[in-house]
């Protein structure tokens, strides 16, 4: 496992500047939500002009690095890899996006929300 960690590191790095990427975008297309007077549809444009913008290289990259962690994993295959590894290689970047989404807002929240739409 150790090893498949040590590969994965450009995976996460990446998706920090893409979750970072996204903060921005925010931050800088704040005027948005102002220009609407702050109702419910200038936030939606706001968010969706973001995601939008982040979210289709973000994808490129995830599919470009779920076909280098199936590699990665076929030549560690004779190693004695498993499954488990395969789910971790390709799972990273958006592991990584999830993981700091929930601790902007807290594990607390990220839970009480979990459990209100359950």
């Amino acid at each position: 496992m150790l090893v498949c960690k040590i590969v994965s590191v450009p995976a996460v790095l990446m998706a920090v500047v893409f979750v970072t990427l996204f903060l921005l975008l925010l931050f800088v297309m704040l005027p948005v939500p102002a220009i609407t007077c702050f109702r419910d549809i200038g936030f939606k444009i706001w968010i969706a002009i973001a995601a939008f913008l982040v979210a289709g290289p973000f994808l490129a990259f995830s599919l470009v690095w779920a076909i280098f962690g199936l590699l990665v994993w076929t030549v560690l295959l004779p190693c004695g890899i498993g499954e488990v590894h395969l789910h971790f290689l390709l799972g990273v970047p958006f592991m990584t996006a999830l993981a700091i989404g929930e601790g902007m807002i807290g594990h607390d929240r990220a839970v009480a929300a979990a459990t209100a739409t359950s």
